[in-house]
Parts: C-alpha cells; sequence; structure tokens
C-alpha cells in the first residue's frame, strides 16, 4: 500500500475544448457556404453565351456607343472584354479550392498542424476588411495559451528543439 491518493495515479485529463474552436468551426462553415456560393455564380457565368457581355444587337448604334459618366473604377481594365467562361472558370476553380482547403479543417485533429492550418485559414479571411469583425476576435483568442494548450502547441518546446536538439526533452513550464 501506498500514501499516495486513489487520483495520482489516473491519467491525466485532456484540456477541454475552448470556446474560440466552436467560433473558429462557425467561421470556417461560413466560408464554405460564402464560396458555395461563389461557385454558384461562376456557374452561372460559365452557362452564359459567349456575348452576354455585350450589348444586344436591337439597340440603336447611337445608344449603344455612348458610355456614362467616367467614374474613377473605369481605368480598371482587369478583365475587361473577357470570356464570361473564361472568368467563370476561374473562380469555380478558385472557390473549389477554397472549399477544399476550409473543409479539410472539420477533418483534422486538435494537434499543431491544425493550429497552423487554422491561423493561415483566419489569416486568408483576414485579407477581406468585411470579415475583419469576426477574424479578428476568433485570431485574438486563438493565440491565448489555453488553445494553444488544447491543439498540444507550446512555441517554447519548439524554439526548445530548434536549439538544443530533438534528443533533448523540453523543461516542463
Amino acid at each position: 500500500m501506498t500514501n499516495q491518493p486513489p487520483h495520482a495515479n489516473a491519467a491525466p485529463t485532456p484540456p477541454q475544448r475552448p470556446t474560440v474552436v466552436s467560433f473558429f468551426y462557425a467561421y470556417i462553415t461560413f466560408m464554405n457556404l460564402l464560396y458555395a456560393i461563389v461557385f454558384a455564380f461562376s456557374l452561372l457565368a460559365i452557362a452564359l453565351p459567349p456575348d452576354a457581355d455585350q450589348p444586344p444587337s436591337d439597340v440603336p448604334a447611337d445608344t449603344a456607343a455612348s458610355q456614362p459618366d467616367p467614374t474613377l473604377f473605369d481605368n480598371d481594365s482587369f478583365l475587361q472584354g473577357a470570356d464570361p467562361q473564361f472568368v467563370g472558370q476561374l473562380l469555380a476553380v478558385f472557390s473549389i479550392v477554397m472549399i477544399i482547403l476550409f473543409t479539410t479543417s472539420y477533418f483534422i485533429n486538435p494537434n499543431r498542424f491544425r493550429w497552423v492550418y487554422a491561423l493561415i485559414l483566419l489569416a486568408i479571411g483576414a485579407l477581406n476588411l468585411c470579415l475583419w469583425p469576426v477574424v479578428l476576435p476568433i485570431l485574438y483568442f486563438w493565440l491565448q495559451p489555453n488553445n494553444r494548450l488544447y491543439h498540444q502547441f507550446n512555441p517554447l518546446d519548439v524554439y526548445h528543439r530548434q536549439h538544443f536538439g530533438p534528443d533533448i526533452e523540453p523543461p516542463k513550464h
């Protein structure tokens, strides 16, 4: 008989899932829906006839030739006169790639890779200024120590392995 309490030999309990992980799941679900909508519009653009960006042939020539007053955005020539099918194909490929990137995050177990992968997905969302009110709070809480602990990610351990080698056990914090 030992004098240890009965719970001393029990396996350590894994950390409880932080709330930010649930918000991250909501974020990637929203992004998947957003890119599904982009994919649907890309299919619509692919279905358009090649001359869909041209004025109809029954419009009088003087009406078709008249241009509205120039605006700030009239100098933007990117994809001007591009074939709608080409633009639709570009958007379809882009949205499929983004859906795959965001969907894979559902299936990765909480580990260091997933913590970094999610950080990259949050950075992709942060490129859109309209998503800042959603992405920045999630990003703030994603970087907190309890979330890193849940994902078994401690940057001090990574630093220790880089400077002292993989053979030396990092100190317990």
